[in-house]
């Protein structure tokens, strides 16, 4: 029995000189495939709470000049395609329509945010010799997480009357992607976005 503890306590002791058993790339390009899934995927959720009713018969155009937003060419293209599953057609500017879409956003970005419960890196200055020895850290649990959020505001008008033809609330989506380690196991994933996008 004692020497089954010895051996039990020998690992415990060298856990913190093992390496990381995992780690991800997260991109070559400006922006990475996660950042663009998170980003399109909250624009999809917020799209999907725009009322639609009002497109059925009519003649749209999108009118995106107040449109400033990372992908604004798949949002404009979102709504497009949203007119026409929902009995609408697809008018080329605002004379040849009868409702024009119009568009803006309060905010399509990512937050990112880290959680770490450990030893973080420890400098330590190596006398006379100019350098520093970093030790590594060495979490017990850490967390890198992404929010992707979008804030849309979507202004249904009549083409000739320039009326409003109503009032919809501002429309949020989100979606969210997460690293986790425990001890030195990892990285595991847990996402909310669509399989295939992940």
């Amino acid at each position: 029995m004692k020497r089954g503890w010895t051996g039990i306590l020998c690992l415990l002791a060298s856990l913190p000189l093992m390496s990381g058993c995992g780690s991800f790339r997260e991109t070559f390009p400006a922006r990475s495939g996660i950042e663009q899934m998170l980003i399109s995927t909250a624009m999809d959720r917020a799209v999907e709470k725009m009322p639609t009713a009002w497109m059925d018969g009519a003649s749209v155009f999108v009118d995106d000049a107040n449109l400033d937003a990372y992908d604004s060419p798949y949002l404009r293209q979102l709504l497009r395609q949203s007119v026409l599953a929902n009995g609408g057609t697809l008018a080329d500017s605002r004379d040849d329509a009868s409702m024009v879409l119009e568009v803006a956003s309060g905010g399509v970005s990512v937050d990112k945010g880290n959680w770490m419960f450990g030893l973080p890196k420890i400098p330590l200055p190596i006398p006379f010799a100019g350098e520093t020895l970093v030790i590594p850290e060495a979490p017990l649990f850490r967390l890198d997480s992404y929010v992707g959020k979008a804030k849309l505001l979507f202004t249904p008008v009549d083409a000739a009357t320039k009326a409003q033809v109503r009032e919809i609330p501002v429309c949020y989506g989100r979606s969210r992607h997460r690293f986790w380690w425990i001890l030195l196991f990892g990285p595991f994933t847990t996402s909310d976005l669509p399989p295939e996008a992940r």
